[in-house]
């Protein structure tokens, strides 16, 4: 009896201690969200950008992209009470390219018409285009920001405030069709006869917006290193004003003759007609979307942090140029019917620009590409 009761206390003994352990087991404790302490000071900075205009071609046939286009951001910023900031930053860039299309079938031009080719004897050779474009942008945001720590390797700033957005390309395109050369008799001597249409069109497109813009900024930092992993998102809602300035469209027709096999062609023959690409104007809404990646590396100095940054970075203004207004008119054949026998009053070619867009359509503006600069940051005493 008395084993038995020694063998009940050493049991209860035991449970005691197993509901005392548990009851006493550490508790998991969540990070709580914190704002730095409050203070004072400045930040300014600076990068250098190299970027890839996109979204300006006129003929789906251009898929060459526009050329990289350097340029740059600068920023300075005050800080102030838990974590706040107000900070400005100006972002610019400008750029010509001009690009060059191997001959293709262009549907959009008319000249292997049927009554064109019997009337004239012959077929269209290669079509060529070129473009010279050049864009430039400039985009000035105004910011408000809370920092805030999501323990200690995680930081996230929020912003929201104002960008004013301009946007302006100058276009200039050309096409050229070089007609097969052929075999005529003028003025009783066999001629080769060879004809080219050619049209060129200049224009400027504006776009000017500003509207509320809003952001995050995260940062995650590696363990104990100076090293921060820095990913930023941002969108902007613009009031805006776009726009086609005037411009001119010109169509040209040419008659190159040489004796047979000599290819010492002489122009004989040129008609030109200069058409106006009126003006045209629209206020629409855009939305700006912009993204960045990156990596930063703080460098401790005695009056602050110098701040090393580098990434890839993603922008598009969504319905943001717009198209200008097509324009159309024909050169005729009365002024060269004496020259190799074409009837008189034949429409010989549309001449006028090809391509220009749907009239009235907001197209897309964006550039993409990369960054890399610097920043101080310092507290006031």
């Amino acid at each position: 009896m008395k084993l038995k009761t020694i063998t009940l206390a050493i049991a209860a003994l035991g449970v005691s201690s197993v509901a005392n352990a548990a009851m006493y087991a550490p508790e998991c404790v969540g990070e709580n969200v914190t704002v730095p302490c409050e203070q004072r000071g400045w930040h300014v900075g600076a990068q250098y950008i190299y970027v890839q205009p996109t979204g300006d071609q006129l003929y789906s046939d251009l898929n060459s992209q526009s050329r990289w286009a350097s340029g740059f951001r600068i920023e300075g910023g005050y800080h102030f009470g838990t974590g706040n900031d107000i900070t400005a930053n100006w972002t610019y860039f400008s750029k010509a390219s001009r690009r060059n299309v191997v001959p293709f079938n262009n549907p959009l031009i008319a000249l292997d018409d049927p009554g064109v080719g019997e009337a004239f004897g012959f077929g269209p050779g290669p079509f060529f285009s070129a473009e010279r474009v050049k864009s430039t942008f400039n985009a000035v945001n105004l910011e408000f920001g809370q920092l805030a720590h999501w323990g200690e390797r995680v930081s996230t700033r929020f912003h929201a405030g104002l960008q004013y957005a301009s946007i302006k390309r100058n276009r200039t395109h050309y096409d050229t069709t070089a007609m097969a050369t052929v075999t005529q008799i003028v003025n009783n001597v066999d001629t080769d006869v060879q004809r080219t249409y050619s049209s060129s069109a200049s224009f400027e497109q504006k776009f000017n917006g500003i509207g509320p813009r809003v952001g995050v900024d995260a940062f995650y930092t590696f363990g104990e290193s100076n090293f921060s992993l820095v990913g930023k998102g941002a969108i902007a809602v613009l009031a805006a004003d776009t726009r086609v300035r005037k411009g001119t469209a010109r169509g040209n027709f040419y008659i190159d003759q040489a004796p047979v096999g000599s290819q010492n062609f002489v122009r004989t023959t040129t008609q030109n007609l200069d058409v106006v690409i009126p003006s045209a104007r629209t206020r629409t809404l855009a939305v700006a979307l912009e993204a960045k990646l990156g990596i930063e590396y703080a460098y401790p100095l005695a009056s602050g942090d110098l701040i090393f940054e580098g990434g890839y970075q993603w922008a598009a203004y969504q319905q943001s140029m717009l198209n200008p207004t097509a324009v159309s008119a024909q050169l005729t054949s009365d002024s060269i019917a004496a020259v190799d026998g074409i009837p008189a009053g034949l429409t010989t070619s549309p001449a006028v620009p090809i391509g220009l867009g749907i009239p009235g359509d907001l197209n897309n503006f964006g550039y993409h590409g990369f960054y890399v600069g610097f920043r101080w940051e310092g507290d006031l005493a």
